[in-house]
Order: structure tokens, then C-alpha cells, then sequence
């Protein structure tokens, strides 16, 4: 199953938008971070309580850092708290909209 989430990351410079995108194979997930100008890829695994956590690297043209995210997901909505290095920042959003399907006409 694939998610897709709008995120608001919550850093020191203020509320930055992105998306987070995973696909789940069992407890598996793996998928992309974009956020602050860059697109990442992730690991790590989804429980069936909804607990959730993974690791990554951000790279922003200021820094690039190895991060551990851990948080729940409660219905469409995601919660996170991000701790790498001397960065700890929160992560919070909403589940995008399935897209619609195609009606071609043949």
C-alpha cells in the first residue's frame, strides 16, 4: 500500500511545507522526505498500532545530516519528532486526497 502525506516541518526558522511518501510491504516502509529543497529517501517500519519510525539523511544547502524519526499515525493524519544530530525538529500532516480515476472516453 502506498501513502502519501502533506507535511509542516516545524524548524528554527519557522513552518516549512513538503510531503512524505512511503510504500508499505508488511512492517516495512520505505519511501522520500522532500522537504526544505530537498527529496531524501527512507527506511524503517510501521507497526499496527500505527507507531511508526525511520531513518534518513536531510540535505539542505546549509547542512546534510543522518536523522531518526519516530512518531504514530492516527487515521489520515501523521505525528513526528526528528532528532539528528544536535537537529530535533517536529513533523506533522494530513494524507493526500486518493487521486481520482481517469474517465477517457475510447
Amino acid at each position: 500500500m502506498e501513502r502519501s502525506y502533506h507535511i509542516t516541518v516545524r524548524v528554527p526558522l519557522g513552518r516549512r511545507s513538503g510531503t512524505l511518501r512511503f510504500i508499505e510491504a508488511g512492517s516495512k516502509i520505505c519511501g522520500m522526505l522532500s522537504m526544505l529543497g530537498s527529496e531524501q529517501p527512507f527506511s524503517g517500519t510501521l507497526d499496527l498500532q500505527g507507531r511508526v519510525a525511520f531513518t534518513g539523511r536531510i540535505c539542505s544547502p546549509f547542512y546534510t545530516f543522518s536523522y531518526r524519526a519516530e512518531g504514530h499515525i492516527a487515521g489520515d493524519e501523521i505525528f513526528l519528532t526528528v532528532n539528528g544530530g544536535r537537529f530535533q525538529f517536529s513533523i506533522t500532516g494530513r494524507q493526500a486526497a486518493e487521486q481520482e480515476p481517469s474517465h477517457e472516453l475510447h
